[in-house]
């Protein structure tokens, strides 16, 4: 193994912002989407998954294959303001709800 390899990429450790986070409710780090692995309170120090697919509250007529943006825990379409690019769908939404790709 190379002395430079840092690991799998597949999670990120991270201190909670402001408001916490939620265990499987995405939350943003600048750029960058992951979705905790528990709930911790401000300034907790938690690990972040940075990929895989995800069951998540969808807004919208968003459908199978659409590249989706994250706002606020919901999966939104690209053109919303102040969303974050977050994946592609993998399900049509059902009662509210969608799979999909998490894509950095």
């Amino acid at each position: 193994m190379a002395k430079n390899y840092a690991g799998t990429g597949m999670t990120v450790d991270f201190i909670a912002p402001t408001a916490g986070a939620f265990a499987g409710v995405p939350l943003v780090l600048n750029d960058m989407v992951v979705i905790p692995t528990s709930t911790g309170t401000k300034g907790a120090k938690m690990v972040g998954i940075t990929a895989e697919e995800w069951r998540l509250p969808v807004d919208g007529a968003l459908k199978l294959g659409q590249k989706v943006n994250v706002l606020a825990g919901v999966l939104v379409a690209p053109a919303v303001a102040d969303s974050v690019p977050f994946g592609k769908l993998t399900s049509d939404p059902s009662g509210g709800f969608a799979t999909a790709l998490l894509i950095q």
